[in-house]
């Protein structure tokens, strides 16, 4: 399933774009953590508004070592 590519792939990702919607969603596949093996570099966030239901933000993760 989903998940298990996620895990799958972890290991040889250098980069994750991520967009996290502040919303709770039912799902079946999640992510795995990867935030000790990544930094932050960057991340906008935006308010919910007449376009957008939810408030939400893009985030770029680099692999730590690699920046």
């Amino acid at each position: 399933g989903g998940s298990e590519i996620y895990t799958q792939s972890l290991p040889i990702t250098q980069e994750i774009y991520r967009t996290v919607i502040q919303e709770e969603f039912e799902a079946d596949a999640w992510f795995p953590p990867f935030e000790e093996q990544f930094i932050l570099s960057e991340k906008q966030s935006f308010e919910a508004d007449e376009h957008n239901k939810h408030a939400y933000s893009f985030e770029k993760w680099l692999r730590k070592g690699d920046n």
